[in-house]
């Protein structure tokens, strides 16, 4: 049986599978308008979930996929006011005529952000909350407290433990156990991935993918992050401004790569990979994963081993050395006498280098990075910038060097426009009035705030917000720019915008430096590349060399973009030096005897 026949056999079972499950969501020309909204936040919305299915819900920023999950909670319409058209079942259920306790009983969701959603001072009384707001007896309770933190991983250990003081990954498996612990039939999950670091979200998707194989649940994911959401969703829903484009399973969406990269959707990048490879007369059948594509390309290239050749990469251009803008001298930092976080570190960092810094939460990196603003200050040895020593400055005095932006633009903003909010950093440099316009001026251009500048920077959406404080730091004319986590939440173009805005202020003789999970962010972007591991620099090296040794950069639990990793597995075919973008991979391919 062939690969396409195979594809479609599995297809068909899972139709049948369907077939025979339990309808748990219908709607029917579903319709919402946000109150004091002129648009539509969704649009005549027809779909329906089964028992047992995992159904993937991406769109770009604004598309409607959160609205679409809060209506299934009941929260649109009753707790959100808006104009509602069409109808929607759950569960049995007309949402109209329910309310959101009743609907609550048979759907939960979890939110990005999991603080938002603690409200217990230990993860019991946590766990606790939901099943005896429903009077559910303690001995009952006791066992679904047992049953919960076994689906997401978590031991009795963590029972007495205050939730503020678990890692990233630890909060949001609390946030899913108590969302399940009441036993819903419909469990909703809105980007639980997206504030984590890819130990933690390779964690709570194995407890996704968990749940989905050992229960009847109807799970809906809504993700920006498709990489691993494509391994195991039974069908995806695309929306784009709150119509739905498209609703099929998994791989037949993603087989329509074009469409869903004008809709700005974030397609992984080895489905990207397979469609600029059909374009080039390959016939080969998709890929979704890395595994899949490194199987289809060592077969193809083998087969055609004499038409087909892989031209050699071009050779890693080292930087020119610049003025040495920040110096870490034998540093190391603890908190108090028996938690030491950074050990004797050396390294410096140049005028106009694009730094990425890497490493899985809580190995020390922004501990690091708060060094260079002297946020903190050293234990042991000295951190200099601009030759001065920073445990000699104020954080203030500091500030007309280095700008940090923090990774929740929601804790930054505080001005009642726009344009006030931007020109707050040079008023506080006492700077002439002609200067502080001059300079705000210059970052709402750069940053494409041009049109917004008289709104309320709430008003603003989540890419907006992130460019605004950015733009508030690059207004101050620092030397030196430290950006957290700037992608976190955002589309692929809403992440392209920002790369632009960070390219042009290093163009312009600045520094940045960029914390940051997002290996394919980093890969197009940043010139050179520190991994800090268990408090120590790892790797310091320019970033195309640092991909040379995957196996060390997975040891500090980090992960190469896609393109990167299946690259490094065809060296037999002349991948000899690392591929960073799709682009590079197949300028490297030519057919024999053209030019």
């Amino acid at each position: 049986m062939n690969q396409q026949a195979a594809k479609l056999k599995i297809d068909y079972n899972h139709a049948k599978e369907v077939e025979n499950s339990e309808t748990r969501v219908i709607a029917n020309n579903q319709s919402f308008k946000y109150k004091d909204s002129d648009k539509l936040a969704l649009k005549n919305l027809n779909y329906e979930f089964c028992s047992g299915e995992l159904i993937g819900i991406i769109g770009a920023a604004e598309a409607g996929k959160t609205t679409l999950g809060l209506s299934i909670k009941a929260i649109v319409p009753h707790k959100l006011d808006g104009a509602w058209g069409g109808s929607l079942d759950v569960c049995g259920k007309d949402i109209l005529k329910s309310d959101v306790s009743t609907i609550s009983r048979l759907v939960s969701m979890t939110f990005q952000d999991p603080e938002s959603q603690i409200i217990g001072s230990s993860v019991e009384e946590d766990l606790v909350f939901g099943p005896e707001n429903y009077n559910i007896p303690p001995q009952v309770i006791r066992e679904k407290i047992k049953w919960a933190m076994d689906a997401v991983g978590l031991s009795k250990e963590f029972l007495k433990k205050h939730p503020h003081r678990l890692s990233g990954g630890e909060k949001q498996r609390l946030a899913i156990a108590s969302a399940i612990i009441c036993d819903p039939e419909v469990i909703i999950l809105d980007e639980p991935t997206a504030e984590i670091d890819p130990v933690g979200k390779y964690e709570v998707i194995k407890i996704v993918e968990k749940l989905k194989k050992s229960s009847t649940k109807t799970i809906l994911l809504i993700e920006q992050d498709l990489e691993h959401l494509v391994r195991f969703a039974d069908k995806l829903l695309v929306l784009n401004k709150g119509e739905l484009i498209a609703f099929n399973h998994t791989r037949e969406v993603l087989k329509d790569t074009d469409k869903l990269l004008d809709m700005h959707i974030n397609v992984p990048e080895v489905v990207v990979l397979w469609n600029e490879l059909n374009k080039l007369g390959l016939d080969i059948p998709i890929f979704v994963t890395v595994e899949e594509a490194i199987s289809v390309l060592r077969n193809y290239f083998s087969k055609n081993k004499g038409e087909l050749v892989v031209k050699s990469s071009a050779e890693i251009t080292p930087m020119i050395e610049t003025e040495e803008i920040i110096k870490v001298e034998q540093m190391s930092f603890s908190y108090d006498s028996s938690n030491q976080i950074l050990h004797d570190i050396n390294l410096s960092i140049r005028k106009g280098e694009f730094v990425a810094v890497l490493g899985k939460n809580g190995t020390g990196k922004t501990t690091l990075v708060k060094h260079f603003n002297g946020l903190l200050k050293p234990t042991k040895g000295k951190v200099f910038v601009n030759g001065m020593p920073t445990n000699k400055k104020t954080v203030a005095q500091l500030s007309r060097n280095v700008g940090y932006v923090f990774q929740n633009p929601n804790h930054q903003i505080f001005e009642d426009s726009v344009e006030k909010e931007i020109m707050f950093g040079p008023k506080n440099l006492g700077w002439t009035e002609e200067q502080i316009e001059q300079k705000t001026q210059f970052a709402l251009n750069l940053c494409g705030l041009e049109k917004v500048k008289d709104q309320h920077p709430t008003m603003l959406n989540r890419a907006q917000k992130q460019l605004l404080i950015i733009a508030s730091v690059i207004a101050m004319d620092v030397d030196v720019l430290i950006v957290d986590e700037p992608t976190t939440g955002l589309d692929f173009s809403n992440s392209q915008l920002v790369g632009q805005v960070l390219t042009n202020i290093q163009k312009q003789g600045k520094t940045v430096v960029l914390i940051t999970h997002d290996m394919n962010f980093m890969a197009k972007y940043a010139e050179r590349t520190i991994v800090v591991n268990n408090g120590k620099v790892e790797v310091d090296d320019m970033t195309r060399k640092v991909f040379t040794n995957i196996e060390r950069l997975e040891k500090a639990h980090l992960y190469p973009p896609q393109v990167t990793q299946v690259a490094a597995q065809l060296e037999e075919f002349g991948f000899t030096e690392p591929v960073l973008t799709v682009r590079e991979f197949v300028n490297h391919l030519s057919w024999k005897g053209s030019s």
